[in-house]
């Protein structure tokens, strides 16, 4: 039965060795979660509308008898200082939606433009007589006080127009103006308010209806060193792709490549990204004729690290990170001193963060008696090569003894 056993051992150990897929690093990107909560166009202001980040204590409705709102006493439209926005904490509010509903009675008929002024965008959808809501002012942009005129609208008197009118806040100064002007047969007349109706509109019942919504706002997470990365690598949904490649030379979009050309995108980013982190795992394979002392490099914008398991334990101990260079820094090359390195096999991770602007990562190594650094996993052009390989508890002795007893037992 011992005889049995151990050639059993030796049949299931050269059958998991042989299933073995040699590939190379096996690299992953994770992306720091984004801020949520900000408003900052029409998709994230109607979402707050629809309750998304929306705080409990809102919306807070009020009645306005003039179409001229603001926040902490920003005069910054044409007619001044309006009404503060009802609902919103005092000192300068961020990330807050009006929205303005009513109806209008046309006291005499002509051609009308609708005219908004708002810090930041605004929107004006109106309707005749019952008639279906159409869009009279689209103005979804982040930017200082402005004004956006409507077309000129023919309208008959007596009309009734439904409106509902919106502006949104991001940071910043806040307000938003609503008003209109008049062309009854001389010309456009002056600007008036809406809930003025000196100029041919009046506000039916003496007020329009607003309502405020404020964001809770959540900070996304950014990356300034490791202790940030590991932060982040441990975040649900942060995971944003993973691919085996020959090596790890990664370069940002638009990015020029740093030592060595052939850079690709990080797995799973696409265009310009900040605060992620890329992680290379595998096993740097020292052949016959390698051994020697070797010289390691990271080239990274921003912090590189490098750990290879020397003592070959299957753990990354303290003194096993051979580069530890965490830091906020442009393009720069950080070199290991020299490693000893007999034949075989070397667990080996190398990881690099992103924080803003360029962004590349790249781990060589050379042997000391030559000059020439090679991307790790190059073994075609003469470097290390870099093999991914499993490890199951099946490859250790333990686990060979257990599978094969298990087995001989099933088979008694």
């Amino acid at each position: 039965m011992k005889r049995f056993f151990n050639l059993f051992a030796a049949t299931a150990f050269c059958c998991v060795c042989a299933n073995v897929s040699y590939a190379q690093w096996s690299i992953s990107t994770y992306k720091g979660l984004p801020t949520t909560g900000q408003i900052t166009n029409y998709a994230t202001a109607d979402a707050l509308i629809g309750g998304a980040y929306l705080d409990p204590a809102f919306p807070v409705t009020e009645q306005y008898t003039l179409a001229n709102t603001q926040d902490n006493d920003d005069a910054g439209g044409p007619f001044g200082l309006g009404t503060q926005v009802a609902g919103l904490p005092a000192g300068d509010t961020d990330d807050f939606v009006f929205v303005g509903t009513g109806q209008l009675k046309v006291l005499q008929a002509g051609s009308y433009v609708f005219v908004t002024n708002t810090d930041d965008g605004s929107r004006l959808r109106g309707g005749v007589n019952g008639g279906a809501f159409v869009d009279a002012i689209l103005d979804d942009v982040l930017s200082g006080p402005h004004d956006v005129p409507s077309p000129a609208l023919d309208f008959a008197a007596g009309d009734i127009i439904d409106f509902e009118w919106m502006w949104f806040e991001r940071g910043g100064g806040a307000e938003g103006e609503f008003y209109y002007r008049a062309d009854t047969g001389a010309g456009f007349g002056p600007n008036a308010l809406v809930g003025d109706s000196s100029q041919g509109l009046e506000l039916v019942g003496g007020s329009l209806t607003g309502k405020t919504y404020k964001s809770i706002v959540t900070p996304g997470q950014v990356i300034n060193n490791f202790a940030d990365a590991q932060s982040v690598i441990e975040s649900v949904g942060s995971l944003k792709g993973t691919e085996l490649r020959d090596v790890f030379n990664i370069v940002g979009d638009g990015d020029g490549d740093a030592d060595f050309p052939g850079g690709q995108r990080a797995p799973g980013l696409d265009g310009a990204a900040d605060d992620y982190v890329a992680v290379g795992t595998g096993y740097v394979k020292v052949g016959p004729g390698q051994a020697g002392e070797y010289i390691f490099r990271s080239n990274t914008d921003d912090g590189g690290r490098l750990r290879l398991d020397l003592n070959q334990d299957g753990i990354f101990d303290a003194s096993e990170a051979i580069i530890d260079h965490d830091v906020l820094q442009g393009p720069t090359n950080t070199d290991s001193a020299g490693i000893m390195l007999a034949e075989g096999l070397y667990k080996v991770e190398y990881s690099f963060f992103e924080r803003g602007g360029g962004d590349e990562g790249e781990v060589s190594a050379r042997r000391v008696d030559m000059n020439e650094f090679y991307l790790l996993g190059d073994d075609a052009a003469g470097g290390l090569d870099v093999v991914t390989v499993p490890e199951p508890a099946s490859l250790t002795l333990a686990g060979l003894a257990a599978l094969a007893l298990g087995m001989f037992r099933r088979r008694k």
